[in-house]
Order: C-alpha cells, then structure tokens, then sequence
C-alpha cells in the first residue's frame, strides 16, 4: 500500500491532495487484486485511475507552466509516458490478463512510477511555491 509522507509536499495543496487521490485509487485497485475482483471490475477501477490521471496531469502541467516551473518539460513527457502504460496495461486486461502475477506487476510498476516521478519530478514545484513566498510584497 502506498502512504503519503511530507517528502512528497509539492508546496501545492491541490496538487497533493490530487496526489493523494491517485494513492486511494491505486491502494483500492492493490485490494482489489488480493480480493480477486473479476476483470470487470478491474477495468472500472483502472479506467478511473487512467481518468483520473488524465484530469491530475492537466491540472499539474497548467501548475508547472504557471510556476515557471523548470522541470515542465521533463513532467509532461513523463505523463505521457505514463498514460500510455496505462492504456497498454488497460488494454491487456481487456483482452483477458487478469493472472495475478500481472496485476501484481502492472500495480508495483505503476505505484514504483508514481513515487519516484513525485520526489523527482513534482517536487520540483516546492521550490517555486518557497521562492514566490520569499518574495517581498509591493506596496
């Protein structure tokens, strides 16, 4: 199960509290696969991250590009990256890869994904929030 700890702070409580979403959504998709949903299920719930994540890189790279941030470039391609897993992953389950020991793999790679691409790249947002914080307001 993935938890959130403050060495994932982006210094943007939205785009946290959307990190935290996609945690809840992959932890319910990890109890899922011990519960042994069928592939039905499995693809609302995979189809509601893959939304979901659609909806948190938008929002993120707007964040980003915003900021001025300089790990924007690197951050949506990183997405895309991601996403299209996602679909290929999706993909696979439709056409019946429901094993557990793929569900296990597709889970661990997308959880292993999400945390290093925060403390790598997302983060990168913190020190942009802490310079225009410092920065003195004009009077």
């Amino acid at each position: 199960m993935l938890e959130w700890t403050d060495s994932l702070t982006t210094g943007n409580d939205e785009i946290d509290n959307e990190h935290r979403q996609i945690f809840d959504k992959l932890n319910s998709i990890e109890s899922a696969i011990h519960a042994g949903a069928d592939k039905e299920c499995l693809i609302r719930m995979v189809t509601t991250l893959l939304d979901y994540t659609y909806y948190h890189f938008n929002h993120e790279e707007h964040a980003m590009d915003c900021a001025h941030c300089t790990q924007h470039a690197t951050n949506c391609a990183a997405h895309r990256h991601f996403t299209a897993r996602l679909r290929g992953w999706l993909a696979v389950i439709m056409k019946g890869g429901t094993s557990s020991t793929l569900l296990h793999e597709i889970h661990a790679e997308s959880c292993h994904w999400l945390m290093s691409h925060i403390k790598k790249v997302d983060t990168g947002l913190l020190q942009h929030s802490l310079v225009r914080s410092q920065r003195p307001v004009a009077t």
